[in-house]
């Protein structure tokens, strides 16, 4: 994930995290608590899902 911000990536790792656990929190307000935007936290949740394959 070279090039991609931090908080982007752990924002993707935690809503991911979050639904397998079943402690499921809105991307928006995950986006929000990170300061990126709901588009960068999918795209980052759909990278991260990726390398879960």
């Amino acid at each position: 994930m070279n090039g991609r911000s931090q908080a982007g990536v752990v924002a993707g790792c935690l809503y991911v995290a979050g639904i397998e656990v079943e402690r499921r929190m809105t991307q928006a307000r995950l986006a929000n608590a990170a300061d990126v935007s709901t588009a960068t936290l999918r795209s980052r949740v759909e990278e991260t899902r990726a390398l879960e394959a």
